[in-house]
């Protein structure tokens, strides 16, 4: 509950073995249980996890940010962006394949909201529409291999809850993005879509999609929005 003024300060506050403890005590008091641990910081994390069965997931913030280059409110989220070693660490057990989905714990909080004095403003960051995009680039360049990005963003995902998503056969739903490889641009935060003004990620190297196909229907083509809202609750 100490004052902080930076992100060391909101590490300080939110250390490692906070995410080793709540791990465990998950294994101790719900052993065999499927459990996914969601926002995973630290490789130690991982192992626990992988040692109770649990299934894992991780974001690009985390793999992406620490605490030495990233100071600001910008980079305020929970569970904190850790060090250089639990950054490296993580980022070199995800394209090794040893985590089961990735996420973006998208925090859309607003550009007032986060330039507040680091106490006071909000812990989260926006990552929706850029974390597959980064991703995508890093395919490109040689840094990922697609078959783990396909797994971890559409097939495990998919498979761990249960839906009929992250597949292509019978019976699943027609949920396609297609990129062209070839086209690559920097993370451009004015023509990002969240309303809140800013992103961790401008400058930084995507692959955008040029057609989204949710259920069957078109979505986005040419990289433009082109249909109707039809978002849904499928895990109610």
């Amino acid at each position: 509950h100490a004052e902080e003024h930076c992100t060391r300060d909101h590490l300080r506050n939110r250390p490692a073995e906070a995410e080793w403890n709540a791990i465990s005590r998950l294994g101790t008091n719900f052993p065999g249980s499927r459990i996914n641990v969601c926002h995973v910081t630290t490789t130690k994390g991982l192992d626990l996890a992988r040692g109770f069965g649990f299934t894992t997931e991780v974001t690009l913030h985390h793999m992406l940010f620490d605490v030495d280059r990233n100071t600001d409110a910008f980079y305020k989220v929970n569970p904190p962006i850790r060090n250089k070693a639990d950054r490296e660490g993580l980022m070199s057990r995800f394209l090794k394949g040893d985590i089961t989905m990735v996420g973006t714990d998208h925090a859309p909080h607003t550009l007032e909201e986060k330039m507040q004095d680091f106490d006071a403003a909000p812990g989260g960051m926006p990552g929706v529409e850029t974390t597959v995009p980064i991703m995508m680039g890093m395919v490109r360049d040689g840094l990922l291999p697609m078959s783990t990005l396909v797994g971890m963003a559409a097939e495990s995902p998919g498979s761990c809850f249960g839906m009929r998503k992250g597949a292509i056969k019978p019976g699943f739903d027609a949920d396609f993005t297609i990129f062209d490889l070839r086209k690559s641009r920097n993370v451009d935060v004015r023509s990002l879509h969240s309303r809140c003004g800013h992103s961790p990620y401008g400058g930084m190297s995507a692959v955008y999609p040029d057609t989204v196909i949710l259920r069957g229907e078109v979505q986005v083509e040419d990289g433009e929005f082109c249909g109707e809202s039809i978002g849904a609750d499928i895990c109610g």
